[in-house]
């Protein structure tokens, strides 16, 4: 009877020491700098946003959602913009700053901004790469960006 009580002893210690183990070797990630963001991006749904180390940036065929269409432009007949502007990061986050919308292939002079999350690889995003993952599209889904060397 005993001789059970140790081997179920032996194995609770032995899966809880694995436990321990897996949680400690979740390392964090490094602080997110600018530098780790200049490039271009490409989605999983074709849009593009190229970053500039001087904090500029451009974007194309970018979606969003019909509310910041209508927000944006009074009207939901152009859901994928693209334009320019500035970008900087906040606590992890991706801040655009458009300061112009190409919109039917004509430029229109509007500021507004979207905030996008920057995240790691990985099942518990704590490796590198970082993905950028925008919510501006469908409630349901999420486009993914992923750096392009």
């Amino acid at each position: 009877m005993e001789r059970n009580n140790l081997l179920v002893r032996k194995i609770m210690l032995l899966t809880v020491s694995g436990f321990l183990t897996m949680l400690m070797s979740c390392s964090k990630l490094p602080p997110l700098m600018m530098k780790d963001l200049v490039g271009r991006w490409e989605s999983n749904k074709n849009e593009v946003l190229i970053l500039y180390a001087d904090s500029s940036f451009e974007a194309k065929n970018i979606e969003i959602s019909e509310n910041s269409a209508k927000f944006v432009f009074g009207d939901v007949s152009e859901i994928r913009i693209g334009g320019k502007g500035t970008w900087d990061i906040y606590k992890n986050k991706l801040c655009l700053h458009y300061l112009s919308f190409v919109k039917k292939n004509e430029t229109i002079e509007k500021k507004y901004g979207f905030y996008t999350s920057v995240i790691g690889s990985g099942l518990f995003e704590n490796r590198l790469p970082w993905k950028i993952v925008s919510w501006m599209g469908d409630v349901e889904e999420f486009n993914t960006f992923r750096k392009i060397k």
